[in-house]
Parts: C-alpha cells; sequence; structure tokens
C-alpha cells in the first residue's frame, strides 16, 4: 500500500531547473507575477496587453471580469514545469474539455498541440498561466482569449455557488462557443486560420453538433472548436448584422439551453440547418475571388 501511494506521488513530481522567486507589478485590474528581474520589462508590456484586452473585451461584452492574477513564464518550457499541471485538473477544465487526464491539460489548453505555445485560464481561482513567445502578436492574442475565457465564465456564472450549477451548466455549452469565441473575441485570424478553414471545408465543415465537444472529433481536427468557431461567430456579425456576435454571448445565459442551438436560432431568426447552410456559402463566396481562373483540378498537371 505503501508503495501504491509513493508511486502516485511520483506521477504529481514536476522536474524544476529552479525555485520561483516571484515577484509582482499590479495594474488596475491585474496583478502580474514574474519569476526573476530579467523579466519585468516582459511584466509590464504583458500587464499592459492584459489591461487593453480588458477594456476592449468590456466594451465588446459589457462584462468586466474580477481582479486576475496572471502567472508570466519565460518559456514554454519553463511553464510546462509549474506544479498547477501536475495537480489534479481544476474543475473548469474537467467539466469543459473531455477526461483525458491532468498530464493531458498542457496538451489541450494551446491553439495547436505540437507547438511550443500554452496558456491556461482559471478563472474559478482569477487566475491566467502564460509564457512569453517570439510573436508579440500570439502574446497578445493569447493574452485576450485566456482574458476572454473569464470574461465568458463571469457571464455564465455570475453566481459560484452553489458550485453543482457549474457542473450542471457547463457540460451543455459548446466547445465552439467557448474556444471559437475566446478566439473571435480575441481577433485571432490570420492566414494560416484562413487555410485551415478552407482545408476543412474541402473534405466537409462540422456541424455545430460535432464542434460541442472534442470527444467526437477526428483528432487531427481538434483545432476545429477554435478555428472553424471563431470563423462562425464573425460570419454571424457579417451575414445578420454587426451585433449578432453579442447577442448571441448575451442570449447564451438565459436559463439552461439544454439544446445549445436555441440561442442561436433566437438570434438570426433561423434553424441550425439553416444557419450551416448561410455559413458555407457565405465562407465560399468570400473565396471565390481567390479561386477564380484556377478551373477543375483535371484541366492541369499541378494544383497551383
Amino acid at each position: 500500500m505503501h508503495a501504491l501511494f509513493a508511486a502516485v506521488a511520483l506521477l504529481q513530481v514536476q522536474v524544476r531547473t529552479e525555485t520561483k522567486d516571484w515577484k509582482a507589478i499590479q495594474t488596475a485590474h491585474f496583478d502580474v507575477y514574474y519569476p526573476s528581474d530579467a523579466l519585468l520589462p516582459r511584466a509590464r508590456q504583458f500587464a499592459a496587453w492584459f489591461e487593453e484586452a480588458r477594456a476592449d473585451l468590456a466594451a465588446r461584452t459589457g462584462v468586466e471580469p474580477r481582479r486576475i492574477h496572471v502567472y508570466l513564464y519565460r518559456s514554454y518550457h519553463d511553464l510546462s514545469q509549474a506544479s498547477y499541471l501536475g495537480s489534479p485538473r481544476p474543475l473548469h477544465l474537467r467539466v469543459r474539455e473531455p477526461a483525458r487526464g491532468a498530464e493531458r491539460a498542457a496538451d489541450f489548453c494551446r491553439p495547436d498541440p505540437r507547438s511550443r505555445a500554452l496558456a491556461l485560464a482559471e478563472p474559478l481561482r482569477d487566475r491566467i498561466f502564460i509564457h512569453c513567445q517570439a510573436s508579440d502578436r500570439w502574446n497578445y492574442w493569447f493574452a485576450k482569449h485566456e482574458l476572454a475565457h473569464h470574461v465568458q465564465f463571469e457571464h455564465l456564472f455570475a453566481f459560484r455557488l452553489p458550485g453543482w450549477l457549474i457542473a450542471l451548466k457547463d457540460p451543455i455549452v459548446p466547445a465552439w462557443w467557448w474556444e471559437g469565441g475566446a478566439d473571435y473575441l480575441a481577433g485571432a485570424f490570420d492566414s494560416g486560420k484562413d487555410q485551415y478553414v478552407r482545408s476543412l471545408a474541402e473534405e466537409g465543415l462540422y456541424d455545430l453538433k460535432e464542434l460541442h465537444t472534442p470527444d467526437v472529433l477526428n483528432p487531427h481536427d481538434a483545432l476545429a472548436p477554435y478555428h472553424e468557431g471563431a470563423y462562425f461567430w464573425r460570419f454571424l456579425d457579417e451575414k445578420y448584422g454587426a451585433e449578432t456576435g453579442r447577442r448571441l454571448f448575451e442570449r447564451t445565459d438565459r436559463g439552461l439551453p439544454l439544446a445549445s442551438q436555441k440561442p442561436l436560432q433566437a438570434v438570426t431568426g433561423r434553424s441550425r440547418e439553416e444557419v450551416e447552410r448561410d455559413f458555407i456559402e457565405h465562407l465560399r463566396a468570400g473565396w471565390a475571388p481567390m479561386m477564380a481562373g484556377r478551373g477543375d483540378p483535371t484541366d492541369r498537371l499541378t494544383d497551383t
């Protein structure tokens, strides 16, 4: 029995290259913790990005999250050693994502599981874990995406007691709402994401039921709730009016939407199937100028 307890304990051990002596800077709405004086300039940058992101998200959603504690790490490898990732899965992650075990939390909380990029939001404890990347555009996107999760959580769970209400409601809010919505609010759109959605559309976009949880997706399409979901949110504004996304965000908090398409139907006046047909037609219309003149693949030897 003692050997069993020892083996379980070893699974939680994180190999560290050094101990952390956290320092902190404070802004109006954030406490940003950083491990050494050398990271102070970056901590100031992140603090400014978080304040900028908060102001924009509050204006777009009408929701102001509580004061948040940001833990800034120097690199992906530094963050991957955090004891947080060796502890049991936090409630909001355990509920929102498939039961893959705490050891997989890091893999499922970054936009690309193959990348050296990682950030995590823990709204129940008002915390964000994030690390520095070479691209400041990605640094800002990651900061805003994780902050958007706090905004979403604050909107859905303004009253967090009793805790069983979170466990009851959280699983019925779809992944495309959580992850696609956070990317949409963060403005995380680029040519790489556009290429991903175009390639996915060639084989067939997932419908909203399939984007409800990554459990039913092909493992290679684990990014679909992020990428296709973000494009879907943007499509709602472009097709049905600039405030449609905000109305959907607000409507999702009304009651227990046991059928997750009900808020969507309420704000668009169309059935889920009709909205999904509009979505693919809207995407194809946007891609048409780029695809013009390419012809059928059988008309040429190579695909440009």
